[in-house]
C-alpha cells in the first residue's frame, strides 16, 4: 500500500518529508521525495509496491493505488498540480492551502494539520485541474439489463470471478477475511480455486462465533487462522483506531476495531487481503431493505453505495494502511459495480430473500447450506455491546451535558461519541474545522444478511 503527500511549490523537500513521516507507520516503510519545477511530491510505500513506485519515479507522478480501478493520482500538468480520484472513492485524498497560498495534499488529514487549517476532501469521481474541480461520474441507476435470470446470474458470476482473478494475479502473498457472511464466503471460495496458498482469517469473541467460518475454511481447504478477542483488547486499541481513522463517529469506530485487529493479524502472514465489502450495498444485503418496494430498494442501493467512501471504505483504508496491507475489494471493482447497478432490484430482493441474484450466480462455488444462509453475525452490534457499558460508566450525565457541544457547533449524540471525541482531541487538538470529517446520521443501518 502507498501513501502520498506534497506541496505545490519547489524546494520543499524537508516539509514534505515531515508530512510523509506522519504516514509512515511501519519500520519497513520506504519514503521518497521528488523535486519538480513547480512542486514537491512524496510517497511512502510498503515492500509489496516496489514496482508501482518505480513507475512513479520514472514518470514523475505520485499515486496511492489499492487495486485496478481504485486509486488517487497526483501529477504536474502545465505547471499545476492535478488530482484524480477513483469513482467509488476507495482511496482517499485531502487538500488545502498553506499560509503562503501553496496548494498541499495528503492521503490522510494528519499529514496536513501541521501546515494548514483549511482541509477539504476530494470527492470520488473528481478531477482537479489546478483551477477547478470537475466531477466525471456519479453513482446512479444505469439502464437495466433486459436479460433472463440465467444470463444475469452467469454474467455476474463471470464478473466476480474475473475480479478475484485479476486481484490475485501475480500476487504471491494473498489472504482473505472470512467474516461468516455470504459475501466473504463467496470471495474466499473463488480465491481458493486460483490462489496457490490462500490464507483466511476470522475473528470472534468466543469459539462458537466462528462455526460458519470454520466450515467454509474447511470446504475450500484454506490455511485458516482464528483470532479470539476480549473486551479488554477492544478497549486497548480504541486510541490507535481513532488516530488512524481521524474520526470519532461511533459506527465507524466500532466497525473499525475489528478491522484493525484483523489487519494486525493478517499482516503477519500476507501483504494483500481480499475483502467482500460493498456487496451488501450493491445487492440489498440489509434486513430493513427487504420490506421496501423495488423502486425504493434501487434508490437505497444508490444512496448506500454513494456513501461508501466516508463509511466502509474509510474504515478499510485506514485499518489496512496501519499495517501496510493492500485491500483487494472484489465487489467494488469497476466492472462488478457497473453490472450490479444495471441488475433490476426485483432480482436483488426476491420473495423476501436478500441478495437473491448473488446467491443464484454462485451456485457452482458453494453448497446450498452456505448460499442460503439468511443471517450472519452483525459484528458491529456485538462490538457495541462489549464496549458500550465500559464507556457509558466513564462519563457522568453532568459531564456529558457540559461537554456535548463542540466548538464547531456539532452536538455529541451519546456518551460513547463524547468518549471517542476526547481521544480525538488528545491526538489532534480541538479543531474548529471538521467539515472534512463525515458523521453517520443513524446509529445503525440495520442487520446485514
Amino acid at each position: 500500500m502507498t501513501r502520498i503527500a506534497g506541496v505545490g511549490k519547489p524546494r520543499a523537500s524537508k516539509g514534505v518529508e515531515n508530512m510523509l513521516r506522519r504516514l509512515q507507520y511501519l519500520d519497513s516503510d520506504r519514503m521518497e521525495v521528488y523535486e519538480r519545477e513547480t512542486a514537491t511530491l512524496g510517497v511512502v510505500w510498503s515492500k509489496s509496491e516496489e514496482e508501482l513506485v518505480h513507475k512513479m519515479r520514472e514518470s514523475g507522478y505520485v499515486s496511492d493505488t489499492s487495486a485496478k480501478g481504485h486509486f488517487v493520482r497526483v501529477e504536474m500538468k502545465n505547471g499545476n498540480l492535478t488530482f484524480l480520484r477513483d469513482e467509488i472513492g476507495v482511496v482517499p485524498l485531502y487538500y488545502g492551502k498553506t499560509a503562503d497560498g501553496s496548494l498541499c495534499f495528503a492521503s490522510e488529514v494528519k499529514a496536513l494539520l501541521p501546515i494548514t487549517n483549511e482541509i477539504n476532501e476530494l470527492s470520488p469521481a473528481s478531477y482537479f485541474d489546478g483551477e477547478r474541480i470537475r466531477n466525471y461520474g456519479t453513482i446512479e441507476l444505469k439502464q437495466p439489463v433486459d436479460w433472463g435470470v440465467e444470463e444475469i446470474a452467469m454474467e455476474l458470476r463471470d464478473a466476480i470471478v474475473d475480479s478475484v482473478e485479476s486481484n490475485i494475479r501475480d500476487k504471491s502473498s494473498v489472504g482473505a477475511w472470512l467474516t461468516g457472511d455470504l459475501n466473504s464466503s463467496i470471495i474466499s471460495s473463488i480465491a481458493g480455486k486460483y490462489a496457490e496458498d490462500l490464507r483466511t482469517f476470522s475473528i470472534g469473541f468466543k469459539e462458537s462465533d466462528l462455526d460458519v467460518t470454520q466450515r467454509v475454511a474447511k470446504l475450500i481447504k484454506s490455511n485458516h487462522s482464528e483470532l479470539l478477542i476480549s473486551q479488554d483488547e477492544l478497549a486497548e486499541v480504541i486510541p490507535e483506531v481513532i488516530y488512524h481513522l481521524e474520526s470519532f463517529d461511533v459506527p465507524l469506530v466500532r466497525a473499525s476495531l475489528v478491522n484493525f485487529l484483523v489487519a494486525r493479524e493478517a499482516a503477519k502472514e500476507v501483504d494483500n487481503l481480499l475483502l467482500s465489502d460493498g456487496a451488501n450495498e450493491l445487492f440489498g444485503g440489509y434486513r430493513y431493505i427487504e420490506s421496501m418496494n423495488h423502486e425504493a430498494i434501487a434508490n437505497e442501493i444508490v444512496n448506500l453505495t454513494g456513501k461508501l467512501h466516508n463509511t466502509t471504505l474509510q474504515r478499510i483504508d485506514r485499518c489496512m494502511a496501519a499495517y501496510g496491507l493492500t485491500p483487494l475489494l472484489v465487489f467494488l471493482t469497476p466492472n462488478v459495480v457497473k453490472l450490479a447497478l444495471r441488475i433490476p432490484a426485483r432480482y436483488k430482493v426476491y420473495k423476501g430473500k436478500s441478495k437473491w441474484i448473488l446467491r443464484e450466480a454462485m451456485r457452482d462455488f458453494l453448497p446450498d447450506e452456505v448460499l442460503m444462509q439468511t443471517k450472519s453475525r452483525n459484528i458491529q452490534a456485538i462490538v457495541g455491546k462489549e464496549i458500550v457499558n465500559l464507556i457509558e460508566t466513564s462519563i457522568s450525565d453532568r459531564m456529558f451535558k457540559n461537554e456535548k457541544k463542540l466548538p464547531n457547533g456539532w452536538t455529541m449524540k451519546t456518551k460513547e461519541e463524547l468518549f471517542y471525541y476526547r481521544i480525538f482531541v488528545e491526538q489532534f487538538g480541538e479543531l474548529e474545522n471538521l467539515s472534512w470529517m463525515a458523521r453517520t446520521k443513524e446509529t445503525s443501518r440495520g442487520e446485514k444478511m
